[in-house]
């Protein structure tokens, strides 16, 4: 096995930092929300929730008139999972990551790598986030995120995300491009399934460094993060292209798969909000 020295991979000895990964490789500080931020927003969407339930709450009983005690309970049921559990999903997904608390205090939620949030992790999110705040009064997602880093509660770790402050500007280097020798196998068109959030992170972190130097214990790491990348690579790139290029390939086909997806949310986004 090849010895890699420290000294020369100092980037990558920190991947569970302040220093977050988009899918487009690109490294952005993201400043975790504290506790207390954290707190203040979810009291503000309790509020808004709240307030949904109790309406959408009398209109069903007042919809179902006479009927039974069960019937009731059953519509009653229905309105808590929706205003609790459904309409936040749709809203982050819809906002990319804000809720009004969120949006009030300059909070997003993204994923441990940086990118936008999809319809999964809000549901993920909303669902733990029903059962650890709701169903324990939030003492279960308070302790959670005091002991956590970034502050996540059950619900982030479920899902793979945590809530940032959006109060600094970010600079941001030139995104990677398609190499010129690969496009051809990307149009085919190749697909990149989800990665772990470990190997994701690496990969970006890598591919940020095309334009340092190439040593012997780069190219080492290069290489065993490619061996771990291309079983969630279909079709597999064609023999005997540089390790490095084809890391740089399916980074830029991730970056171009989460714009496609970003595009589509803000379509529908557009279909219901009419904006």
């Amino acid at each position: 096995m090849a010895h890699v020295d420290d000294r020369e991979l100092r980037p990558l000895r920190d991947l569970t930092g302040p220093a977050q990964i988009t899918g487009e490789a690109v490294a952005l500080d993201l400043p975790p929300a504290g506790v207390g931020m954290r707190i203040l927003g979810v009291i503000i969407d309790l509020i808004v929730w709240a307030v949904t339930f109790f309406c959408l709450n009398w209109a069903a009983l007042k919809l179902v008139g006479t009927a039974s005690d069960a019937v009731r309970a059953g519509w009653s049921i229905v309105v808590l999972v929706t205003s609790f559990v459904l309409l936040p999903t749709v809203v982050e997904t819809l906002t990319l990551g804000r809720s009004l608390g969120k949006l009030i205090l300059g909070m997003r939620v993204v994923r441990t790598d940086g990118g936008a949030i999809s319809f999964r992790h809000a549901l993920v999110r909303s669902f733990v986030g029903f059962v650890e705040i709701i169903g324990t009064a939030g003492m279960v997602a308070l302790v959670t995120a005091t002991l956590t880093s970034r502050a996540r509660r059950l619900g982030d770790l479920a899902a793979g995300t945590y809530v940032v402050r959006e109060t600094r500007g970010l600079t941001l280097p030139p995104p990677a491009q398609m190499p010129r020798q690969l496009a051809a196998w990307a149009d085919s068109p190749a697909v990149v399934s989800p990665l772990p959030q470990d190997l994701a992170a690496r990969m970006a972190l890598l591919v940020r460094q095309q334009h340092v130097m190439r040593t012997p214990a780069f190219n080492a790491v290069v290489t065993q993060t490619l061996r771990e990348v291309l079983p969630h690579v279909q079709p597999p790139p064609p023999p005997g292209h540089d390790p490095f290029a084809v890391l740089v390939a399916v980074s830029v086909l991730r970056r171009d798969a989460d714009a496609r997806r970003i595009e589509r949310d803000a379509r529908i986004r557009r279909s219901v909000l009419g904006r």
